[in-house]
């Protein structure tokens, strides 16, 4: 849920101007502040900044453990550095994961339009693990490990910077 603007000079999008408008009407899309509910613990706001940086995450990663949010075992989030660091801070033991579709959205915009849905299905192959009969565990990491490095080693030579950023993630 967005909730209205917090600081003069912001509005949201079609909003008229009004007290929290610039003097000459013009609008701000990025000072919005979020408010996100969180079962058994009330709504949580993150105030207006750039959501790269690591202060608001920081901030907000802090409410909620002062409201008595423990530790997760898993944190899947985007790539976004200021995140990754807010939860490194805040929930050091807490395990962290990119986001699945953050990266395939990545990997995609660095390949031409006509090859993306054979990349595309390639990607989302190697996590398709119906076919193994391997547990969750070591083992089955190893096993998606190694279709990583085949898709990295297929693709590569004709598309790098989609590698490397597959890679890298």
């Amino acid at each position: 849920m967005i909730s209205r603007p917090t600081r003069p000079g912001c509005r949201a999008p079609g909003e008229p101007p009004g007290p929290n408008s610039l003097s000459d009407g013009s609008t701000s899309t990025r000072c919005r502040a979020r408010s996100l509910p969180v079962p058994g613990y009330g709504d949580f706001r993150c105030g207006p900044g750039n959501h790269l940086r690591e202060p608001p995450w920081h901030d907000f990663l802090t409410d909620l453990k002062e409201r008595g949010l423990p530790s997760p075992l898993l944190v899947i989030s985007d790539g976004a550095s200021g995140l990754i660091a807010a939860i490194e801070q805040a929930f050091p033991k807490a395990l962290r994961q990119r986001c699945l579709i953050h990266r395939a959205r990545n990997v995609l915009a660095k390949v031409p339009a006509g090859m993306q849905a054979e990349v595309k299905d390639a990607y989302w192959a190697i996590f398709d693990t119906e076919d193994l009969k391997t547990q969750p565990g070591p083992r089955l990491v190893e096993l998606i490990d190694h279709r990583i490095t085949e898709m990295a080693a297929k693709y590569s030579p004709t598309y790098p910077a989609a590698m490397s950023t597959y890679q890298r993630s």
